[in-house]
């Protein structure tokens, strides 16, 4: 008997059928958070820092319901290791996300940069897989593309003029600005306060 008459017998025309289908499905990701791994530099981040260059991948999104300063805290893992937090200020929708279980959320390393501060050294992404289906519209681009990250502790070599000297001092000033600043902070809630303020003022220094 071939394999295909005895699935068939076995499994019926319609359980085929529906086999196929499930595997043939195609997904794609909807990026809802794109962002840097917050408190990277105090937990196991910086000791991992070279393996986790070498493997972009999937990151564990660990729900804390009972973190004594955020109630709505999702923790990073690193095969594992903790490696920091999503952002405060971005954490609540997708927490109740997650406790409602609405919907499975996934994170992944986009971008290491092993010269920026410790605070901008892992971005990430979390997304959604959504079915794609020909009927549906097509999604639309700000969801479905990584953003190239900002790093605000590194020079940017785009912005060039004729006094680069005093343009690279000002980047070194401002980098040293916000690398002491998060230094000194007790807590996480520094990054609160300076995504409140406008960055252009610390390139002004």
């Amino acid at each position: 008997m071939k394999r295909s008459t005895f699935l068939k017998s076995m499994l019926g025309v319609g359980a085929l059928a529906t086999i196929s289908y499930e595997v043939s499905k195609e997904f794609e990701k909807i990026y809802l958070l794109q962002c840097f791994v917050r408190g990277f530099q105090y937990y196991e981040g910086p000791r991992l820092l070279s393996k986790i260059k070498d493997n972009f991948g999937i990151l564990n999104l660990q729900r804390e319901a009972n973190n004594p300063h955020d109630k709505y805290a999702l923790a990073l893992y690193f095969e594992g290791h903790k490696i920091g937090y999503i952002p405060r200020e971005s954490n609540k929708t997708l927490s109740r996300l997650i406790d409602a279980q609405l919907i499975e959320l996934q994170a992944e390393i986009t971008n290491v940069e092993p010269n920026a501060a410790t605070w901008e050294n892992v971005r990430l992404a979390v997304y959604v897989l959504k079915e794609k289906k020909l009927e549906h519209a097509a999604t639309p681009v700000y969801l479905s593309t990584l953003k190239p990250p900002k790093y605000k502790t590194l020079s940017n070599a785009a912005q060039s003029c004729t006094r680069v000297y005093e343009v690279q001092s000002q980047h070194a000033k401002a980098a040293k600005c916000y690398q002491t600043l998060v230094e000194k902070s007790k807590d996480d809630t520094i990054f609160d306060t300076l995504q409140e303020m406008d960055v252009t003022a610390f390139e002004q220094v």
